[in-house]
């Protein structure tokens, strides 16, 4: 069976390339690859994601229904008598920048140095992710009260009590999506590397910390890592992934500034997401002109 072109008459095989027929069939192929795309990029995040859910809320439950755990005075001890030069001044670093008067003066004084190095919409993100922190001030999720220098077990009260520890998810979701923020935005160079070790180390100490100050007990550090991980996670998946998204909607895509950010999606991430503009330029380099 064949076609005949519109202009010359002559008989084109079906199938072949140009053809109505042919592409219908690479539109299929296409849209295929792009559902084949969005379900390894949901296989690949909504698990992970998932899991550390589940598994921060069971052991919030774990929690809930015991006092110490078993070890759990001799981990929070032996970090509360840590003496290693240079720990202490660490230690007060972090104190003071997550204190609860200064960490949202940090916070807030961050905001425009992003925007003004990484553009509006990585600002947003950073707000966003952030701000989640404050749910820590609302409620206690357990009634574990702060150990008390001799570490005894005393009666907790409600709302000063140590379950979740705000200075852990604080810095999990602060210094954890500046880290994610420079990794994305920087050039590779020896400052990007720099910086989010810089970021990635008051991520990781930032528990010890409370530990060796006796402000926490061990299991409300690890409970903490925990209930931070998922918010995380979701921010880094939703990140690369809402400029197209917003695809339909320019308006707003204009708005929150996603229509200048570099989001490079891998052919993994290619979901419900149009082309990049190839004409896209950084908010920092002279805007590209195309050649005559």
């Amino acid at each position: 069976m064949s076609e005949r072109s519109p202009r010359a008459g002559t008989p084109i095989p079906a199938g072949t390339p140009g053809t109505p027929i042919a592409a219908g069939t690479a539109g299929t192929k296409e849209r295929a690859s792009v559902a084949g795309a969005v379900r390894a990029d949901w296989l690949k995040w909504m698990p992970a994601i998932a899991v550390t859910a589940v598994f921060a809320s069971v052991f919030t439950v774990v929690i809930r229904r015991s006092e110490l755990l078993a070890g759990e005075r001799t981990l929070t001890r032996w970090f509360s008598e840590l003496d290693v030069a240079g720990v202490r001044t660490v230690v007060d670093i972090l104190d003071f920048i997550s204190d609860d008067a200064v960490a949202p003066v940090v916070f807030v004084l961050i905001i425009p140095v992003v925007w003004l190095a990484w553009g509006r919409y990585a600002a947003l993100t950073y707000f966003a992710t952030g701000a989640i922190t404050a749910l820590t001030r609302i409620t206690d999720l357990a009634s574990r009260p702060r150990p008390t220098d001799d570490l005894q077990w005393t009666e907790a009260v409600f709302g000063s009590g140590g379950y979740p520890s705000g200075h852990v998810i604080y810095g999990v979701l602060v210094f954890g999506t500046l880290a994610y923020l420079a990794g994305r935005y920087m050039a590779p160079g020896r400052r990007r590397v720099a910086l989010r070790a810089l970021f990635v180390i008051l991520v990781v100490t930032m528990g010890p910390a409370r530990l060796i100050n006796l402000d926490h007990w061990a299991m409300d550090i690890v409970g903490s890592y925990l209930l931070a991980l998922p918010f995380f996670l979701t921010a880094l998946w939703v990140h690369p992934r809402l400029p197209g998204w917003l695809s339909g909607a320019p308006r707003l895509r204009t708005l929150i500034g996603a229509n200048r950010t570099p989001w490079l999606p891998s052919p993994a991430v290619a979901m419900d997401q149009s082309p990049p503009d190839t004409t896209w330029t950084h908010p920092r380099t002279p805007e590209r002109k195309d050649r005559t």
